[in-house]
């Protein structure tokens, strides 16, 4: 049971850049078949919103992947200034977990420190207050200016959303959470205009 289980994700994960290469490749054809879907007098309006959501989850994912990139080359610098071995390895790990909200930077960091207590308790001290920093730096300032602006969500929202996709799927609802919760967010905010623009020409409902 065990070995099919184990078989059937490494299918999936081997699957799945076929299957995001022909979505990409026939992305217009399906928009174009999802908008016959939706009547001719709203089509307009959910292809705004379709093109807002593209948007939001573009710049969620560019500012997503600068942070990682900058985060790991803070924790290359640390690293290698306090000489700690595989330090491009390390700074690697740091890079790629913290795409994971909040909890990523603790995933990322508990490898250096456990390989540094191997060499001395100073050396730890030393990874610690390395990753330390990089998260200081990168929740006051980095964060804030490239992702938190990009996207107009209050950190709360994010703490919540990443709170409950946790809950609810584990590590992948922690990395989807946010980019699910903006989604939303754009639907909401186009149901309300929609609301709006109803109440004022009454005549057009």
């Amino acid at each position: 049971t065990g070995v099919d289980s184990w078989l059937e994700k490494i299918l999936f994960v081997l699957l799945v850049p076929f299957i995001v290469f022909y979505m990409l490749k026939d992305m217009k054809p399906m928009q174009k078949g999802m908008l016959l879907l939706v009547p001719k007098r709203h089509r307009p309006t959910v292809r705004r919103m379709l093109h807002d959501i593209d948007t939001a989850l573009g710049q969620y994912i560019r500012g997503q992947l600068i942070v990682c990139v900058a985060v790991g080359a803070l924790a290359y610098a640390g690293y290698f200034f306090v000489g700690l071995p595989y330090a491009i390895v390390f700074a690697s790990f740091v890079a790629i977990t913290n795409i994971i909200p909040y909890i990523g930077p603790v995933f990322g960091a508990a490898p250096a420190v456990l390989f540094a207590l191997t060499i001395s308790w100073k050396m730890a001290l030393y990874a610690l207050i390395v990753n330390a920093v990089i998260q200081v730096l990168e929740g006051n300032i980095v964060s804030p200016m490239i992702v938190g602006r990009s996207l107009h969500m209050h950190p709360l929202l994010i703490i919540l959303s990443v709170m409950i996709g946790g809950e609810i799927a584990g590590i992948a609802g922690l990395i989807l959470a946010v980019p699910i919760v903006a989604s939303l967010k754009v639907v909401i905010q186009h149901i309300i205009i929609h609301t709006i623009r109803r109440s004022e020409c009454p005549e057009e409902g």
